[in-house]
């Protein structure tokens, strides 16, 4: 089957080129050619451009390539036996200023095609220039062709989608997909790509030239490609007074719950009756709600509020939650580089709103008004990192990854490895598939709950939950849409930043009422109670990096100093009565004596 003639093509491409950047321009500038073939446009793009990088998975093809390199003496470009995949694992810093992909969408699975996109990201940055050339029909839908050779006659047949998928993997026939326009720049935005210019030069044939789309996060990652998990924003307020919590508000609410957060109900009850007997070191009251928050930047696959009030010490809580499946890694550092954000990186219901007033505006739905922020806290959950499934044996670009998911970090590329390993060293591995990072504002959880290793943990816990037990606790198998909550995490958080919560609010206004402060005493009791626990366990970590030790200290040394100051007062006040009232006697007793004179 003969080679189609690109020369045309390539001409109009190269021209976008010059007009652009000016043929000087040029000289200075890099190009990857995806999939080169047999390196045609080698000679040409030698003579324009600073280097020249070929990537050709076949073999032969690109011992041709390498052929006419050395035949013409191209001493700037070069063809390598590789997809694009395998450069970027072997070559995790290089990018490039202009990337050429000639006619090669319309032969290949979409599938594949979406993975070639979606790696772009890897080897450009935010001004690079993308240059496709593709079949083109202008019509609505996509039509699609298997040609094939008979009796040395080149022949077709129309296809359906499915046809067109197995004449790909066919050696005999080459399948042909002719783009519609409103699919093809679909399928290039879907990949973080946006068309800057589009032109037809015959009746099937279309150039897209592409640049990165404002906002899309084009930075190498030097960690897995991408991740599945949860991320959620816990943020915790105050009132002026316990009375000032409207549990009427609560229980309307709470009412008002459907039946689509029944899953994140289960999974709170089934936690804290494993890990606590039902019996938290607090008293707490809890409303679920699912929403339809989107952002712009990031794909969530579901997110949901949790508001839970403490009503004995009138501090409220609202956790936001995000679903992200097959993930970039970069959307997770995003995530967690915007959660203190003002700004409005977030749509609800039609409208731009940050996790603050996303926090705040359910906190007035329940009722509560005089409202005072409390500490924050962000904890990342990872289910999946790329083929990672040993906490254990992360690779230095994969630590460093999860440096910037702990920190928000969008250079974790650039960070020295042995800090992205002091940063992660705070950290406790219980089980082989499990490990916690935990910092003062952040953390991080390993659950990779869904591999061999979680696997192998189940088969062994059956058998002993069935004789000693009478089955397997649920809380080992559920996959909680809350970050956390399968091992505890969320929980941990929760008792250290109420107590910080705490400490906030006596530090604010030490002169509490007797009852407010006594219901302070009762708090910190159990609290300090709950902190007691083994050095190496999770709510040991996470509470020691919060500083719960120190604020609990502080804490307490609050309420006692309110209390003497409160006593000191009484004192005086005391004092100054019996003055008063001895004072009245003695001028009560003057007035008799004189009356009797």
């Amino acid at each position: 089957m003969n080679d189609y003639e690109y020369s045309d093509k390539m001409e109009h491409a190269l021209q976008y080129l010059k007009d652009r950047y000016g043929e000087e321009g040029l000289q200075y500038r890099s190009v990857l050619d995806l999939c080169c073939g047999a390196g045609c446009f080698m000679p040409q793009f030698s003579g324009l451009f600073s280097s020249v990088t070929g990537l050709e998975p076949d073999p032969e093809r690109c011992d041709e390539a390498m052929e006419l390199i050395l035949d013409k003496g191209l001493e700037n470009a070069t063809a390598l036996c590789m997809d694009l995949e395998e450069y970027i694992r072997e070559f995790p810093n290089q990018t490039f200023d202009i990337v050429f992909c000639c006619d090669m969408f319309q032969n290949i699975k979409h599938e594949t095609a979406c993975n070639i996109l979606e790696n772009l990201k890897h080897v450009i940055g935010p001004d690079s220039v993308c240059l496709f050339t593709t079949t083109f029909t202008d019509g609505r839908r996509n039509e699609y062709a298997a040609e094939y050779l008979q009796d040395s006659a080149a022949m077709a047949l129309t296809l359906d989608e499915k046809g067109f998928e197995e004449a790909v993997d066919a050696q005999d026939k080459h399948a042909v997909c002719l783009f519609a326009r409103p699919w093809m720049e679909r399928f290039l935005q879907s990949c973080g790509l946006i068309t800057k210019h589009f032109e037809t030069y015959d009746a099937a044939s279309a150039l897209y030239i592409c640049e990165p789309a404002e906002g899309t996060l084009l930075r190498r990652s030097c960690g897995p490609e991408t991740a599945s998990g949860k991320v959620c924003f816990q943020r915790f307020y105050y009132l002026n007074n316990a009375a000032g919590m409207n549990t009427a508000g609560l229980r309307n609410c709470r009412a008002g719950e459907g039946e689509d957060v029944e899953e994140i109900r289960e999974a709170f009850d089934t936690a804290e009756n494993y890990l606590y007997g039902g019996k938290l070191p607090f008293s707490a009251q809890r409303h679920y709600r699912k929403t339809e928050v989107r952002c712009e930047k990031v794909s969530i696959a579901d997110s949901h509020l949790i508001v839970s009030f403490y009503p004995e010490n009138g501090i409220a809580q609202v956790s936001v939650c995000f679903n992200l499946e097959d993930a970039p890694c970069d959307n997770f550092v995003y995530l967690r580089r915007i959660s203190g954000a003002e700004e409005a990186p977030f749509t609800a219901d039609g409208k731009p709103v940050s996790v603050p007033q996303l926090c705040e505006g359910v906190l007035k739905e329940c009722g509560l008004r005089n409202l005072k922020k409390g500490p924050a806290y962000v904890i990342t959950e990872l289910n999946r990192f790329g083929s990672c499934a040993d906490p254990s044996a992360l690779s230095e670009g994969e630590k460093r990854c999860l440096y910037g998911m702990l920190t928000g970090d969008e250079a974790y590329l650039h960070v020295p490895a042995d800090f992205a390993e002091e940063r992660l060293a705070h950290s406790l591995s219980a089980l082989d598939f499990v490990r916690v990072i935990a910092s003062e504002d952040s953390c991080l959880l390993l659950n990779f709950n869904r591999g061999e290793t979680y696997a192998d943990y189940i088969d062994y816990q059956i058998p002993y939950a069935e004789r000693y037990f009478g089955g397997l606790n649920d809380y080992f198998t559920m996959d909680a849409p809350t970050a956390g909550v399968d091992h505890g995490l969320y929980f941990s958080a929760e008792k250290g930043l109420l107590t910080r919560t705490a400490a906030q609010r006596l530090a604010e206004d030490v002169r509490l009422d007797q009852h407010t402060r006594a219901e302070l005493n009762s708090m910190i009791d159990a609290l300090e109670k709950a902190a007691e626990t083994q050095p190496g366990s999770m709510d040991g970590l996470v509470l020691c990096e919060l500083g719960v030790p120190g604020s609990l200290e502080s804490v307490r040394g609050m309420l006692e100093q309110a209390a003497s100051d409160l006593d000191l007062r009484y004192s005086r006040s005391t004092n100054r009565m019996v003055t008063v009232l001895t004072i009245l006697g003695i001028l009560y007793a003057l007035f008799r004596v004189a009356s009797s004179l």
